[in-house]
């Protein structure tokens, strides 16, 4: 005898799984064809269109057949081609797609859209009563969600920021003050010899602004690298960079490090050279 496939085996669980889908004589919109070929319009062969993630779970190809039911009707059909989807379209998107020829006879739903505004809300109750067997999604509801969803990510951009930043910022204190005295000797040797205080105090804040530079670039490089990993991996989502923080945090960092800097130096170019001196 052959032995029946056990119900624990993942395959199985993948292959009777529910699936949502359409009919279509074109290609839709956000649809590119990687593998095979669309159909003739009012064709009446039995063909279908895999999504390209939804035929790599299935692990089907060109040219498989594949069995469905539909309601309590069996439908045998041929993969005919396999396409990539815009997820991010904010249009409907299915991983099946048939010739409507294919369908005919198939009990169906469909599936239109329409604004409505604000302030007449009040409409979609009394729609619903008249209309039960109607389903209304919200896309307001949706699309503020999804601003919640970007608006936590930036916040997470922003945390990644200001802890880089703040922890460059207690390196360098930590780092003047463990070198203050060998800078106010240089200093005193410098002022001795001629140098103005102007002098000493650009020198200073030329230092204190390149390390800013450098710490700028490490947050935003680690804000963008967060960013990048939230979206592709955590959130599935397409990686979208955000190329106004580069200006913005470098020179942010440049200013609050380089003042930062300078501040803590300011006994290096407030003390005479000769009380310096005398300490030697």
């Amino acid at each position: 005898g052959v032995d029946l496939p056990s119900t624990d085996d993942p395959t199985v669980e993948r292959r009777q799984r529910e699936s949502n889908f359409t009919w279509s004589d074109t290609l839709p919109d956000g649809n590119e064809l990687l593998q095979g070929q669309w159909w003739q319009a009012d064709s009446d062969e039995k063909l279908v269109s895999l999504e390209e993630g939804y035929a790599e779970y299935l692990e089907v190809e060109v040219g498989d057949r594949m069995g469905f039911l539909v309601g309590a009707q069996p439908l045998e059909v041929t993969v005919s081609s396999i396409r990539r989807l815009d997820w991010q379209s904010m249009q409907p998107n299915f991983f099946l797609v048939f010739p409507p020829r294919t369908l005919a006879g198939y009990p169906g739903t469909f599936m239109t859209s329409f604004h409505l505004d604000p302030q007449n809300k009040g409409f979609l109750n009394r729609f619903i009563r008249e209309f039960p067997t109607v389903t209304v999604v919200e896309m307001d509801v949706v699309i503020e969600q999804i601003r919640s969803i970007i608006s936590q990510v930036s916040g997470a951009i922003e945390l990644v920021l200001g802890v880089i930043l703040a922890a460059g910022a207690l390196v360098l204190i930590a780092g003047v003050q463990a070198s203050v005295d060998a800078r106010m000797h240089e200093s005193a040797i410098l002022r001795a010899l001629g140098a103005r205080r102007q002098l000493v105090l650009g020198g200073l804040l030329i230092e204190f602004a390149t390390l800013g530079l450098f710490a700028g670039l490490l947050a935003v490089a680690g804000a963008e690298l967060s960013v990048l990993v939230l979206q592709t991996q955590a959130m599935d989502m397409r990686y979208v960079p955000s190329p106004w923080m580069w200006p913005l945090g470098i020179g942010f960092a440049v200013l609050v490090i380089g003042a930062l800097g300078v501040y803590s130096c300011r006994a290096v170019v407030s003390t005479p050279p000769v009380t310096v001196l005398r300490e030697l």
